[in-house]
């Protein structure tokens, strides 16, 4: 498998072409671009943050079906509101799309979204050519893994003590015809 690939048609919002993929698949992670509340002609979603709030999560599960996916496999997820005011409404949305363990989430004030009120994008984890949703595959495994953790009381690693190194000792060999414990004479260079 490729290590990037490309999910989907060309991002076409009110009858103009985005430079940006619908969807990327990289390893084991789906990436998706920021989508807005357009129906499937094109045409920008009018009317409260309810109606376009499911609108966007509805192109989210369909650009996740499209790269082998679904709601369940999303584990990050970035929201931009246009108006903080809007907020409580989202969440009743995302509440009807995500009811159990819904993926960690950002929420943010948007300005530049053209006339939409809200922007979804997400990360989902899915490994390539598996069936069945994340969750239900790593629930069992991952339990255990999330206890809370104890305190560590050093983060620095373990200083390991010197060892002394032992002495060396020098010994001189005579000369032939010098006698054994006398001390020869260094050379000199010419």
């Amino acid at each position: 498998m490729a290590k990037k690939q490309v999910i989907g048609r060309p991002v076409v919002m009110d009858g103009k072409s985005y430079p940006v993929s619908r969807a990327v698949r990289a390893g084991d992670f789906v990436f998706t671009h920021g989508l807005m509340p357009f129906e499937r002609d094109g045409t920008m979603t009018d009317g409260p943050i309810e109606a376009q709030a499911k609108v966007c999560l509805q192109r989210v599960k369909e650009v996740l079906a499209e790269a082998g996916c679904g709601l369940a496999d999303v584990i990050k997820a970035t929201v931009w509101l246009s108006d903080p005011a809007d907020f409580d409404g989202f969440n009743a949305v995302w509440r009807s799309f995500f009811p159990k363990e819904p993926p960690a989430r950002a929420t943010v004030r948007g300005e530049l979204m053209l006339t939409a009120r809200c922007e979804v994008e997400v990360v989902a984890y899915k490994p390539a050519g598996h069936a069945g949703p994340m969750r239900r595959r790593l629930a069992p495994r991952t339990r255990a893994t999330l206890l809370p953790l104890k305190p560590v009381a050093k983060l620095a690693p373990p200083k390991r003590a010197k060892k002394a190194k032992p002495a060396r000792k020098r010994t001189v060999k005579a000369s032939p015809g010098k006698k054994a414990g006398a001390k020869a004479r260094p050379k000199r260079g010419r």
